[in-house]
């Protein structure tokens, strides 16, 4: 399986990346004409600067481009992440050059920009880091740096409140989906799903799963470095989330189940998951066996 395939089944927005042919490299001035951007007074400087790991965002209110020159340059400027914004209200334009692992900042690994995101507070910046781990860097109007959240964004939401799918470790024995918020406002970072303590369907799954490792025994997990632990067990977020009219409540599906092959394989069950005050400290989420809904 190739990395960008891998990527692509947990981390959805893969499919954002520019992918740039190798004897077609453009240049900023090709890619701001493409999305017909004025160039006004306060453009990038170094137009000619030719672009590898670019995404752009073409909104009506605002225009975003992240990319990493070329290495024609230096190794200390070619591991810089450039980012200019213009705002098509006041038509002015900023810029920033952000360094990987800066110091100064939230602790943070830029990897290759796959998709930009914006609120009325902040521009966010989804990196991929590897097939299970992105970064987001989170980003003023301004460009200057606000946070770094572990995973790849799904939405923004009411209020500039950033609902994530959460990284995992790529060669864990297990991957469990996760699905944090953000709120640009507070800056406050909340695990939405699962919750804690589990809801009775999941509660059930739990069971069934410490079942399968009890009779598998104890000497196969030594032997295959697995932290046997059933409630750490294989899910995956299946096709998009759908948001309610007020932004604060949601519906997406799970698939339960994983390890196909191996005697601690676990059974598959697709979940409805309803979700209520999405973003605030009394969020809930509950499950539901997707077969039940039909």
């Amino acid at each position: 399986m190739s990395m960008v395939l891998a990527l692509a089944m947990l981390h959805p927005s893969v499919g954002a990346i520019a992918q740039t042919p190798a004897r077609a490299v453009p240049t900023l001035r090709e890619q701001l004409a493409a999305y017909n951007v004025s160039l006004t007074a306060g453009v990038p400087g170094d137009l000619e600067r030719r672009l590898v790991n670019y995404a752009v965002q073409d909104a009506p209110d605002l225009f975003v481009i992240a990319y990493h020159a070329a290495q024609q340059f230096d190794d200390r400027r070619a591991d810089t992440l450039y980012v200019s914004a213009f705002d098509r209200g006041t038509r002015q334009w900023v810029h920033a050059g952000l360094e990987p692992r800066r110091e100064s900042v939230p602790v943070w690994d830029i990897g290759t920009v796959l998709r930009i995101h914006h609120s009325d507070r902040h521009v966010l910046l989804d990196t991929h880091r590897n097939p299970s781990a992105g970064m987001i860097i989170v980003l003023s109007r301004q460009l200057t740096p606000v946070a770094a959240l572990d995973g790849w964004v799904l939405r923004v939401l009411t209020a500039g409140v950033v609902l994530y799918h959460r990284s995992s470790v790529h060669f864990a024995p297990t991957h469990s989906a996760e699905l944090w918020t953000w709120d640009g406002a507070t800056g406050r970072d909340l695990r939405l799903y699962p919750g804690v303590p589990p809801d009775s369907v999941r509660r059930a799954y739990i069971d069934t799963v410490e079942a399968i490792y009890r009779r598998t025994g104890e000497a196969w997990f030594r032997a295959n470095n697995h932290h046997m632990d059933p409630a750490r067990f294989d899910s995956r977020l299946l096709d998009s989330v759908t948001v309610g009219p007020t932004g604060r409540d949601m519906t997406f599906v799970v698939r339960f189940g994983g390890g196909d092959g191996t005697p601690a394989a676990t059974p598959t069950l697709d979940v409805v998951v309803r979700c209520r005050d999405v973003g605030l400290r009394s969020a809930r989420c509950s499950d539901a066996p997707l077969s039940a809904r039909r």
